[in-house]
């Protein structure tokens, strides 16, 4: 069995630099980059996660997966060899966003913790004060708790499973790239909200016409 998955991608630098930003015109080229390119890139790269990782989990973990890029096709005889490294990665600049927003964990408990470390970029860089749980895990369409769940898996898959070798597992973690998908989905969305829409700018987006580019899916 040979699952195919055809990427379209649109990846373009152009993104914000031909819409106006009445709410930051103050602000440096620097603190304009990081909105402009910085952010979405690593918003780009969940996106690559949340699209194909359920996708790539459905077919048998012995199943060749072709992809063509151009031209050139490359096949694998093992799934894992692109699931895993998507994960990790969701896993490590979910964590990353999260503690730019200035969000981290303790005890197993999500906290508020901004960071002081001197060349993090932080959302005082942006004009923006840190986010508080609060205002994290409010404002959503199910209930505080479970947004704060979600905001965890990916804390803790990357503390435990995929920055760290430590004695603990996706499995030992009950993790499951299905919620690690949807949690990291979530966290684009609060980089949305608290970031984009606080400052009076359109998301990020990776549809059709979007200037961050997209990931189009065809059935062969």
């Amino acid at each position: 069995m040979t699952g195919v998955i055809c990427l379209t991608l649109h990846l373009t630098r152009v993104g914000f630099q031909n819409l106006p930003f009445p709410s930051v015109s103050a602000m440096s080229s620097a603190s304009l980059d990081v909105l402009r390119y910085r952010i979405p890139a690593r918003m780009r790269e969940l996106e690559s996660f949340v699209r194909l990782g359920v996708a790539l989990e459905s077919n048998p973990p012995t199943s060749d997966i072709a992809v063509k890029i151009g031209d050139s096709s490359y096949s694998t005889t093992d799934h894992r060899f692109l699931l895993h490294p998507l994960a990790d990665a969701a896993a490590i600049i979910s964590r990353g966003l999260l503690n730019f927003l200035g969000l981290s964990s303790q005890n197993g408990s999500l906290i508020a913790k901004p960071l002081t470390r001197k060349d993090d970029l932080k959302m005082s860089d942006i004009g923006l004060d840190w986010v508080s749980v609060l205002s994290a895990t409010s404002g959503w369409p199910f209930p505080p708790g479970d947004a704060e769940v979600k905001l965890m898996l990916c804390l803790r898959c990357a503390d435990k499973v995929s920055a760290h070798l430590t004695h603990q597992s996706a499995v030992s973690n009950n993790l499951n790239i299905a919620s690690l998908v949807d949690a990291a989905d979530f966290v684009n969305q609060l980089i949305n909200r608290e970031v984009y829409v606080a400052l009076g700018l359109p998301p990020v987006n990776f549809g059709h016409g979007s200037a961050h580019g997209l990931i189009s899916v065809s059935q062969s």
